[in-house]
């Protein structure tokens, strides 16, 4: 019959649970630490999934996942490619018909989630060369096929609200270079305020963009881009300064992290 040794006094006990009594009362060591001790040799487990993380102990000892881990290795469903396509389908139609809405539906780049979405997203597809040319690879039979198509006007992606030749106009203005846009470079010592580069920098609206800039001042004035374009530019300027809008110096590549087309 074996027989069970306490470390620290030497006694004899005919089974561990009688031995891991004594430790506790006698030599006030916890049950968790007997058993990683006279078990485990000082070596405490990990999730069987793979996480890395610590698990918990109990009456019986460490458990062998995190609570809820296990569904990532017994899960007969996530190991069943037609489960995983069913699954997929539903969520399709899901969409189509409006039951679900995607989390960022309203939202632009300058909500925080969005951005930083588009620039892990970015991050991970650059840095993963195998993945880009699949990403590249599913885009091209995408347009073959006809799933996607080139979109224009309100439709388009890159719709700024028709204010695509005033923006432009706005961003090569000298009177908003002297009065926006310097006093910002002059701000940052003439330096990116994310990687402290210097060289050409891009002033970048922060907080609020050109295009509803340019919605606010046409909806005020009730501006003909063409008739009043002379009046229009320099309201939009005049805004910028009354208003004291935000903006931040950034380099060109900083700058296009936050705009993926390099459309401003």
């Amino acid at each position: 019959m074996e027989k069970f040794k306490c470390k620290r006094c030497s006694r004899i006990f005919d089974n561990y649970n009688s031995l891991r009594k004594h430790v506790g009362w006698l030599h006030g060591i916890k049950s968790e630490d007997f058993h990683l001790e006279f078990y485990l040799n000082g070596i405490r487990p990990t999730c069987k999934c793979g996480c890395g993380e610590e698990t918990n102990f109990n009456s019986h000892g460490f458990c062998d996942y995190k609570r809820g881990h296990i569904s990532r290795v017994k899960n007969n469903w996530g190991h069943n490619p037609k489960a995983i396509e069913h699954s997929a389908e539903t969520r399709r139609q899901q969409y189509k018909d409006g039951v679900r809405e995607p989390w960022n539906k309203g939202l632009d780049i300058t909500d925080e989630r969005v951005r930083l979405n588009a620039e892990n997203s970015r991050k991970t597809i650059l840095a993963d060369k195998d993945l880009l040319k699949r990403k590249s690879e599913r885009m091209k039979k995408m347009w073959k096929d006809g799933v996607l198509k080139v979109e224009y006007g309100a439709e388009s992606p890159a719709w700024c609200g028709g204010n695509s030749s005033i923006n432009a106009a706005c961003h090569g203005s000298r009177k908003l270079y002297n009065e926006w846009k310097f006093p910002i470079l002059k701000k940052y010592e003439f330096k990116c305020s994310k990687c402290g580069a210097g060289g050409k920098l891009d002033v970048h609206h922060n907080q609020i963009i050109m295009s509803e800039i340019i919605n606010i001042i046409r909806k005020k004035n009730n501006f003909d881009d063409k008739l009043d374009r002379t009046k229009f530019i320099d309201a939009i300027i005049n805004y910028h300064t009354d208003n004291e809008i935000s903006g931040v110096a950034l380099c060109r590549e900083c700058h296009r992290e936050l705009h993926n087309s390099f459309n401003f």
